[in-house]
């Protein structure tokens, strides 16, 4: 699966692909955001984009076999899992919806499709 930013500003830079290891399949993802909190407008926000992408790996049977990640030196807070509803089904491809101000994420999609 590959995620790329299209014609959209970016600001940063993308990081280089990661995969699951051979024979395994992402099921479950979360993501790294770096939260600060706005005094004036009285609520916490992405001030940073997303910092990491995560991707938890499973063999053909279920197993948990490791995790990648799109950058490793992050810091911030890390979602709960998002995971497929099925156990026979494996991560597919990811929606990500920017919005402004500040060009971060602010919404995920994902689809799921059967391993079979």
């Amino acid at each position: 699966m590959t995620i790329s930013g299209g014609s959209m500003r970016t600001l940063g830079s993308w990081q280089p692909p990661v995969y699951c290891p051979e024979n395994t399949f992402a099921k479950e993802f979360s993501h790294i955001t770096d939260i600060d909190t706005d005094t004036s407008l009285g609520y916490q926000y992405d001030d940073t984009a997303t910092q990491s992408l995560i991707l938890y790996c499973y063999d053909l049977d279920g197993v948990y076999v490791s995790s990648v990640a799109s950058n490793k030196h992050y810091s911030g807070v890390q979602s709960e899992k998002l995971k497929c509803s099925d156990d026979n089904n494996f991560l597919q491809g990811i929606n990500l919806k920017v919005g402004p101000p500040h060009l971060a994420i602010v919404s995920i999609g994902m689809a799921c499709a059967n391993a079979d």
